[in-house]
């Protein structure tokens, strides 16, 4: 196994560990999913997984390593080459409609929670003047 399949494989792991505590900051911050958006947190664990694969990609380019194997070489612009226009390209199509959803749900859920802040505050100002 090269030594490029290996660190690949370090960051997939690293991957899954990261996309569970995607999961659960999502659940924390009750960001709602339902059946168009309950794909996000995995899209966007995936493409961070994608970010990190081209980095490391890059730091072997400049390694010594690959100045004497070509193979190498080739098995990193190979693995350039997937990542970013088979799974990269994936995850950006299946996170468009269902990120924009997600926006516009927080942002209804945020003009709710502003409306609803400024009624107290009138509240809270009319009930001071009583005194």
């Amino acid at each position: 196994m090269s030594n490029l399949s290996w660190q690949s494989r370090n960051i997939s792991r690293k991957s899954l560990i990261y996309n569970r505590k995607l999961w659960q900051r999502f659940r924390e911050l009750k960001i709602p999913l339902s059946g168009k958006t309950d794909t996000l947190p995995t899209d966007l664990g995936d493409i961070r997984e994608v970010c990190c694969q081209y980095l490391n990609a890059f730091d072997r380019f400049f390694s010594m390593e690959v100045q004497k194997d070509k193979r190498l070489m080739v098995e990193l612009f190979e693995s350039i080459r997937n990542d970013l226009y088979i799974h990269l390209d994936y995850h950006l199509k299946e996170l468009r409609k269902p990120l924009e959803l997600l926006i516009k749900k927080l942002e209804k859920e945020a003009d709710g929670a502003d409306r609803q802040e400024k009624r107290r505050s009138e509240k809270r100002k009319t009930e001071r003047k009583h005194f």
